[in-house]
């Protein structure tokens, strides 16, 4: 006699993904993250290389205090560098992180753009600065987001991606804003820089955060912490063990004297 077992239909089935929808994903998330990096380090790059043409267009004579406002712009980027390379080591909200750092960094793009023209030389050195902070602030963070999202290819192998993109952005975006500032204005350049600007930050909006290299950090650590007591307490129970073996010994031969 035979039992025939019928499943409920009711019963959840396990759900299977598609390996295509997967792959597409990930293709599209990692086609995205140079761009992500790409447009905000040229943009940088670009607005770097062209702050004295932009700076004498509007103070002639200033050759000077261009390159002060060129000096704070570097020094501001290296705070800017280290704070957030702290804050995201403290925090892990690498997506979180760099999505407001790019909009505080078009923020500062486009004050940096409206008030280039006002005549107060402290106001450029106040909006430069602060530019500055953000946009080479975003550096660390934006490699190392691209990093975590792009696992487990070899790290040097997406840094190196991600760099090389960079400088591509930067070369066209410094080519084509410097023509823009010579035949037109530098509002037009800056401009240019502010749209690009923005269309990184909705890329960076759609990138869905899969910290994968974190994951498996913590999960290796996870592992030790589950493996390591046993195994401390059989070395100890182990090392007890022998100590009192030789101990023991010892009294041994020390009574055999007396004998």
């Amino acid at each position: 006699m035979k039992c025939v077992y019928a499943v409920p239909t009711n019963e959840r089935q396990p759900h299977m993904t598609d390996p295509g929808l997967d792959s597409a994903s990930s293709t599209v998330k990692v086609d995205m993250t140079p761009l992500m990096l790409g447009i905000m380090t040229g943009s940088f790059y670009s607005v770097s290389t062209l702050l004295n043409q932009m700076i004498i267009f509007h103070y002639p004579g200033e050759e000077l205090n261009t390159g002060r406002i060129g000096l704070t712009l570097v020094v501001a980027g290296m705070f800017g560098s280290i704070l957030c390379g702290i804050w995201l080591d403290r925090t892990k909200t690498y997506k979180l992180t760099t999505l407001i750092v790019y909009i505080l960094s078009f923020v500062g793009m486009v004050v940096f753009t409206f008030t280039l023209n006002l005549n107060h030389l402290l106001v450029i050195f106040f909006t430069a600065g602060a530019l500055g902070f953000f946009m080479t602030g975003y550096l660390p963070i934006g490699f190392e987001f691209g990093v975590e999202i792009t696992y487990p290819e070899s790290e040097g192998t997406s840094s190196g991606l991600l760099n090389a993109f960079a400088q591509v952005f930067g070369i066209i975006f410094t080519f084509i804003q410097g023509h823009l500032t010579t035949d037109y204005s530098p509002l037009s350049g800056n401009i240019f820089l502010c749209a690009w600007i923005l269309l990184g930050i909705v890329l960076t909006a759609l990138i869905k955060s899969d910290l994968k290299r974190h994951g498996v950090n913590v999960s290796n650590i996870n592992k030790g912490q589950a493996v390591s007591p046993p195994h401390f307490y059989f070395q100890y129970c182990f090392s007890s063990f022998l100590l009192t073996k030789y101990a023991k010994h010892n009294e041994d031969q020390d009574i055999s004297v007396y004998l």
